[in-house]
């Protein structure tokens, strides 16, 4: 891969136990796991990839749709110890995990950076039955938007400009 090439990310169809093993919910009532081929740890740490996903490229979009149409309950802006509202619930030397309650919809996004891939992984439980509908119609938009996420990501790490996912 030459220095003007952008891997694509992909999704796993298959989740690895290794990867599965990050999310704390007993039970998610949905998990996806998509990758980005990339030597992530040479270019930050996970909660630098993770502000670069979701605070620079998903931005004032995501917030959006995690406010307002999956009515998840996320700090404010700068809140100590938050990514984009969500709380930083625990981590390693390679992965960090976010976590946040909704009214209809609990969210967790493990973040994962290593010499091989970027990795994110979304689980997502329903506190309210009106939950599942909700998230059926928009877990399509979530798995449109990932990919792009992970790669405009990839391009803010670099010093590119990215396509904002969002």
């Amino acid at each position: 891969m030459t220095s003007t090439d952008t891997p694509a990310a992909f999704q796993q169809h298959e989740i690895p136990q290794e990867l599965r093993a990050f999310v704390t919910f007993a039970e998610p009532y949905y998990i996806d796991v998509f990758t980005l081929p990339i030597d992530a740890a040479a270019l930050g740490s996970p909660e630098e990839w993770a502000r670069a996903m979701f605070e620079r490229v998903a931005g004032a979009g995501g917030q959006f749709i995690w406010r307002v149409l999956l009515t998840m309950r996320l700090a404010r802006p700068g809140t100590p110890n938050h990514v984009a509202g969500w709380r930083i619930d625990g981590g390693g030397d390679d992965w960090i995990r976010l976590d946040v309650q909704g009214w209809m919809l609990d969210g967790q996004l493990v973040v994962r950076a290593d010499e091989r891939e970027l990795t994110m992984v979304t689980a997502v439980r329903y506190p309210k039955p009106v939950g599942r509908p909700v998230w059926k119609v928009l877990s399509n938009v979530h798995r449109y938007l990932t990919g792009g996420l992970l790669v405009d990501a990839y391009r803010v790490m670099l010093g590119r400009p990215s396509a904002a996912s969002f």
